[in-house]
């Protein structure tokens, strides 16, 4: 019922919106090495097109760090983005200059405004929503030598609609991984917590899709329950308790997808860190959710 690309898409387009692609600053970029994140971002503002980029103030934290206040962006075919603000408190300078992902970043995005054509989510003007407001903030860190990766946060706010948030800890990650992701299926679960509080989402989801189907909300919730279901046989009974308690609090959650009144919250915290390659095992289907001694809560 609720669109799992949004966030990703709200993401990648944040970063290209803003002209501050961290992996790659561009062709201006690409011709130096910088000392200073504001000398990388003038190389950028410096070779954007005429009428693309408006700043209305711009200040520098530290080498790494960059504060942008009231930016407006008009990319071609992509439509008008406005952003309060725009605060990167640190990131892997040198993943610009080698252009390459960066193993480190601290930011924050604050009102964020996206109009509805500027993301490849037909089903949003469905939904009545004429633009997206979005707050972000992210944490993350690789430590090459020890190969742990820290995602100490990850929030996506869509105003008036819900909130994602997300926290991970990665082992066996090598350094590696930014040039080929595939390389992550050798890496292991420590822990996580995933919280997702509606806010409007699913609802506004759940109508579309029943107006588009000719079909009654409650149909459509009753046929993901019935999914849930499905789901649960299907795991057999060797499925653990961990795997029940997580599919009641889902169906909790999908009965009240009309107006959900708490947060769903996956808790992860594994005695040892789990390989992600066992997650794809036969076994996993019904034993998953113990083998991460994962707990998923709804809380009305």
């Amino acid at each position: 019922m609720m669109s799992r690309r949004i966030p990703a898409a709200l993401l990648a387009a944040t970063a290209g919106a803003t002209g501050l692609g961290l992996a790659s600053a561009g062709p201006a970029a690409a011709q130096e090495s910088f000392a200073t994140l504001l000398e990388a971002y003038e190389a950028v503002a410096a070779g954007a097109p005429p009428g693309a980029l408006a700043v209305g103030e711009v200040n520098a934290l530290g080498d790494e760090g960059l504060e942008l206040i009231d930016v407006t962006v008009t990319p071609p075919d992509f439509g008008t983005v406005t952003i309060e603000s725009l605060r990167i408190d640190q990131v892997d300078l040198g993943a610009i200059n080698e252009e390459r992902p960066p193993l480190y970043l601290t930011a924050t995005v604050e009102g964020l405004v996206l109009p509805v054509e500027a993301l490849p989510q037909p089903e949003l003007a469905e939904m009545g929503i004429e633009e997206l407001v979005a707050n972000i903030d992210v944490d993350f860190a690789l430590d090459a030598e020890s190969g742990v990766f820290d995602l100490s946060t990850a929030v996506v706010e869509l105003v008036d609609l819900g909130t994602l948030s997300i926290e991970l800890s990665l082992a066996n990650v090598a350094p590696q991984v930014v040039d080929d992701p595939m390389i992550l299926i050798g890496a292991a679960i420590a822990s996580a917590r995933i919280s997702y509080d509606d806010a409007g989402l699913m609802g506004r989801s759940l109508a579309a899709a029943a107006a588009e189907e000719g079909r009654s909300e409650e149909e459509l919730i009753e046929e993901a329950l019935a999914r849930i279901e499905g789901f649960r046989t299907m795991a057999g009974e060797e499925r653990g308790p961990a795997t029940d308690a997580a599919l009641d609090s889902l169906a909790a959650l999908v009965a009240d997808a009309q107006a959900p009144e708490g947060p769903l919250v996956v808790t992860i915290e594994p005695e040892m860190p789990v390989p992600l390659a066992a997650l794809i095992s036969e076994e996993a289907i019904s034993q998953g959710a113990d083998m991460l001694n994962a707990t998923v809560t709804y809380n009305p």
